[in-house]
């Protein structure tokens, strides 16, 4: 229906990588700066950030707004899409490099800020912490030491 098409959805958290390091997590949304690249050769995974209300949104490039390859499934078109206002960032590092009690840390774009929080990929419970992650940056859960303390 063309009016969910235009609904704000709220997205649980991004996530940056650097490009040696492991795939995201299917269950993670993969949000990467924009950058000038010509059309024909845009990553499937890439999102446009720019400023949503008083936070920071996610919007797919125009070619690919609506398309979600499956792989064993193939390619589905029309599917509903408007802009993901986002709550947080995932930094992808391996898990030797994360302190047990990370500080807290801001990703910045466009003049705002999100928490962000350091992730290991390969983790088998990277999307438990993420989910834990995104509770504690709506004020849903408190710390009083690592990613989300005061």
């Amino acid at each position: 229906n063309a009016r969910r098409r235009h609904e704000r959805l709220d997205v649980p958290l991004g996530v940056r990588a650097s490009h040696d390091a492991s795939r995201p997590l299917l269950d993670l949304l993969e949000v990467a700066e924009s950058v000038e690249e010509p059309e024909d050769e845009r990553p499937d995974d890439q999102v446009e950030i720019a400023p949503l209300g008083d936070g920071l949104g996610a919007t797919p490039a125009a070619e690919l707004a609506g398309r979600l390859e499956i792989r064993g499934l193939g390619l589905f078109e029309g599917l509903p899409h408007a802009p993901a206002r986002l709550l947080l960032v995932a930094r992808l590092r391996p898990a030797g490099t994360i302190p047990r009690l990370p500080e807290p840390s801001r990703w910045r774009a466009h003049g705002r800020e999100l928490p962000e929080f350091p992730l290991d990929p390969a983790d088998v419970a990277a999307p438990e912490k993420a989910a834990w992650a995104r509770r504690a940056a709506l004020g849903e859960l408190a710390q009083s030491a690592g990613a989300f303390a005061p």
